[in-house]
């Protein structure tokens, strides 16, 4: 405050996002603290201004920041920076706890209906995303998704059908059933429906 007294500015303009050039001259101790050099860019910030622009449509900001990423070489920091903006192009259930949106707030919301969008689009899904599916929609869904929650189970459930049908060579390898199996136990209501039919 002291040296912001000096340079004429003023309490209300503390929150002002800039600042209008006067006439003056700028104390010795303020100049001791400046630094001849732009502070370094670091990923983070890059990423974070680059998935902003891609979420706001910001097109021509977007690739300009996109060529910056380039120049830093690749490292974890750098992939997990880029979540985000990998998430905006393809909706990925797993995706959305890790970067800590959670279920039943208005971003777990805006999750389920870029998921649920993807899964009627029915492009590019990988061959296990009736798991991914039932998964998040058990999760994060509400009455709402019901009925697209047991399309997904039952999916699942034809899923595992086929993997338990062959014998002999042709049985599926059992990292596959292992596989199905711990992709059904991260969704309660799926692994409560296998341990009914395992029951009966």
């Amino acid at each position: 405050m002291r040296i912001a007294d000096r340079l004429g500015i003023q309490q209300f303009e503390q929150h002002r996002t800039h600042w209008a050039i006067k006439d003056g001259d700028i104390p010795a101790e303020l100049i001791a603290t400046g630094t001849a050099e732009r502070a370094q860019r670091t990923v983070a910030v890059v990423a974070a201004e680059y998935v902003e622009a891609r979420r706001e449509g910001r097109r021509r900001e977007a690739a300009e920041l996109a060529e910056e990423l380039e120049d830093f070489p690749p490292s974890l920091e750098k992939a997990l920076s880029l979540v985000p903006a990998r998430i905006l192009q393809q909706p990925t259930p797993e995706l959305y706890p890790i970067l800590g949106i959670e279920p039943r707030t208005p971003e777990g919301r805006n999750a389920l209906v870029a998921v649920v969008a993807r899964d009627h689009n029915g492009q590019d899904l990988p061959a296990d995303w009736s798991y991914s599916l039932a998964w998040f929609l058990d999760l994060y869904g509400s009455a709402t998704e019901a009925g697209r929650l047991d399309g997904a189970l039952a999916e699942c459930a034809m899923h595992m059908i086929a993997l338990g049908t062959g014998e002999g060579e042709a049985a599926a390898p059992v990292e596959d059933i292992g596989y199905a199996l711990w992709r059904c136990s991260r969704s309660p209501k799926l692994i409560g429906d296998l341990r009914r039919e395992s029951l009966r």
